[in-house]
């Protein structure tokens, strides 16, 4: 029997119109609507240019693949549900997008951030833009600051945007306002959407080294 699936497009740049492809039956992916997605993108066209981008909490792909055809060098997708990352799989393949320029990990965001960009054979400070998009159910904030900190994910003036709901945002704004985190986190910008928000923070630590865009 034919598997049911919804349709995405990629919105702006390279593969601008490409079609992605999610399960209808597999649930848990929540796909950035198309304003949002906008909205998104706009705020971070300028650091997408040959950007390192990390995508945790991938879903469909769809987040990072947009950055990669905004002008992003390289995305590391991270999904960890088997049916999900199938999907992530087919859509980059969809898109001719190899090694090169991705590494698509299956495994937990918060185990994959524990360990380090070293587990994966990736140098310290070497992500210029960070996308989080968990499930609205999320609220292991806390967790995710101390690894993405801690291990040293971020470069220098990292740009994190982070998708989640109203219901959400109490509990986030809360996990950033312990004392290293605050340090090293600042606010950049806000936008709301109905059920929808987009928090951009800004990363504050590390050498001041050149960027890829300048």
């Amino acid at each position: 029997m034919m598997m049911m699936m919804m349709s995405l497009r990629i919105s702006s740049g390279q593969y601008r119109g490409q079609t992605l492809f999610l399960p209808k039956q597999v649930s848990g992916v929540r796909p950035t609507t198309g304003r949002v997605k906008g909205s998104w993108f706009n705020r971070i066209r300028v650091q997408l240019h040959q950007a390192v981008v990390l995508d945790l909490f991938a879903g469909s792909g769809q987040l990072g693949l947009e950055a990669l055809s905004q002008g992003a060098a390289f995305c590391l997708a991270v999904e960890q549900h088997k049916a999900h990352f199938a999907y992530v799989q087919r859509n980059y393949a969809h898109l001719g997008i190899g090694p090169a320029q991705c590494q698509l990990v299956l495994g937990n965001a918060l185990g994959v951030l524990a360990k380090g960009p070293a587990a994966l054979g990736l140098p310290s400070q070497h992500f210029h833009v960070v996308l989080l998009d968990p499930p609205y159910s999320f609220e292991e904030w806390p967790t995710v600051w101390q690894h993405l900190l801690g291990q040293a994910w971020c470069a220098p003036h990292a740009l994190l945007c982070v998708e989640h709901s109203p219901k959400q945002a109490p509990a986030l704004h809360a996990s950033l306002q312990h004392p290293l985190v605050a340090q090293q986190l600042l606010p950049h910008s806000h936008a709301a959407f109905g059920d929808t928000e987009l928090t951009f923070l800004q990363y504050t630590l590390g050498e001041a080294t050149p960027t890829p865009h300048g």
